[in-house]
């Protein structure tokens, strides 16, 4: 294991918030467990939550594209139905 600890993704997770609210607040909430175990010298735990939070934002900013797609689609479909 490396000395340096765990990556937070407190920027990722902020924006999974934005794109979809529900998961995004998760990744947030597994992002401060991820700082506060970095704080507390707990790799093992950091390391957990980190995973999780990546995971977490990844999820969300991929449903948070496609959720805002398709309302793109549906609105150039029914401009163009006219």
């Amino acid at each position: 294991m490396s000395d340096e600890p765990p990556k937070d993704y407190l920027v990722l997770a902020i924006l999974a918030y934005l794109l979809c609210c529900p998961i995004g607040s998760a990744a947030m909430y597994y992002s401060s467990q991820t700082r506060r175990h970095n704080y507390r010298d707990e790799p093992e735990l950091a390391a957990e939550t980190s995973e999780t939070t990546f995971v977490l934002s990844v999820i969300a900013i991929s449903l948070g594209c496609i959720g805002i797609l398709n309302t793109w689609i549906v609105i150039v479909m029914t401009v163009f139905a006219r």
